[in-house]
């Protein structure tokens, strides 16, 4: 299956992006500044150019771009248009489990955000920049070294390397100073991890894990009342459906069911109450559980054959308290509190740049940011 995500969280720095108008002028050819450091509109068509690349090779793989004379997918296109393009051009394995509406989404999932995260990603290489600075953080080199030459093997050797960077419309240049930022970043977030202390966690960090893990401590699994027939093919499937369509129970229409065209599953075929996840075999677990409530499922292929399922009630998941959660898994409760500061500090260090950095970063109106962009 295909997926892109398109979260702005670029280079570390998570953000909310919306574009909005700006009365503030910048000179011309000049995109944003963050304090004294102009980031040019050149910069900013280099950097899209390498999200394009990207997404490119996210959809199609490098295989696939040279399969269609490395041209950049129509991300801007309409997405069956997109959808089109990858069906004809990625990989026998990237297409074995994509449909038609799969490809759809992931083109359009590629193409939204495109411009926010160009600038986000040059914005985010400034702030990290600035932090290297602040914390005596720089790049090691062997590390950045090791980067490139992983780099380029995955991509298929530098000839094919320089290929595509032509293709694309981008440099060597371009290439390695991306993978300096992203080593960068990544020096920086370990630099600030590496300060917290994981040894303890106190009530109120066992509390926010608590509410930002709901299920984390389960004191009854949700449970699902459930018919289902599991068969060797996709016509008896059919045909037992269409006979639970017209009013006969799961459970008779199991038993009608011939051996030889029944599947094994795990329960057995039938009607069933308070079914736990944990009890259904994987395939079909994951049917049964993502299926609406008093809807007659369509004939579905599954891990264990061709399947189709009714669930008629659903008993909600019950979480453990705070307080018990405490009582009866108190150590774990600390221990994995304690092991989600680091990641706390991180999130706080982030909050606490940007909120510094605001007032210093301006964009021309057309590039504006929202959550990055300020004065």
């Amino acid at each position: 299956m295909i997926v892109v995500a398109v979260a702005v969280v670029v280079g570390g720095w998570a953000l909310t992006s919306h574009l909005v108008a700006s009365a503030n002028a910048l000179p011309e050819g000049v995109a944003a500044r963050v304090g004294d450091t102009d980031i040019t509109q050149e910069q900013f068509e280099i950097q899209q150019r390498l999200v394009r690349y990207q997404r490119t090779i996210a959809l199609v793989g490098a295989q696939g771009f040279q399969k269609a004379d490395l041209h950049l997918v129509p991300l801007q296109e309409d997405p069956e248009v997109c959808a089109s393009w990858v069906r004809e051009y990625a990989s026998e394995e990237t297409l074995a489990a994509a449909s038609d509406e799969q490809l759809r989404d992931a083109c359009t999932s590629a193409a939204s955000g495109l411009h926010d995260d160009t600038l986000a990603q040059l914005l985010s290489a400034r702030l990290t920049e600035a932090s290297a600075s602040a914390l005596d953080v720089e790049v090691d080199e062997a590390a950045f070294d090791a980067r490139v030459e992983q780099f380029t093997t995955v991509i298929g050797g530098e000839d094919q390397l320089g290929t595509l960077e032509s293709a694309a419309g981008i440099t060597d240049t371009d290439v390695r100073q991306r993978l300096r930022e992203s080593l960068l970043e990544e020096a920086v977030r370990a630099k600030v991890k590496s300060d917290t202390d994981t040894s303890s966690a106190t009530e109120a960090e066992q509390r926010r894990y608590y509410d930002e893990n709901p299920g984390a401590f389960v004191a009854e699994p949700e449970t699902r009342d459930a018919g289902y027939i599991v068969a060797d093919t996709e016509e008896a499937a059919t045909e037992a459906r269409q006979r639970i369509e017209a009013g006969d129970s799961f459970e008779t229409v199991a038993a009608d069911l011939p051996k030889e065209l029944s599947k094994e599953a795990d329960p057995a075929s039938g009607d069933h109450s308070g079914l736990r996840f944990s009890e259904l075999s994987s395939g079909l677990g994951q049917l049964v559980f993502a299926a609406e409530t008093g809807v007659l499922g369509e004939v579905t292929r599954i891990e264990e054959g061709w399947a189709v399922v009714r669930v008629d009630g659903i008993t909600p998941r019950r979480d453990l308290t705070f307080e018990q959660a405490q009582e009866e898994h108190g150590d774990q409760l600390e221990k994995v509190a304690a092991a989600e500061k680091p990641d706390w500090a991180w999130q706080a260090y982030q909050e606490q740049t940007r909120a510094e950095w605001l007032p210093q970063i301006r964009c021309a109106p057309e590039h504006y940011v929202e959550g990055y962009c300020g004065a």
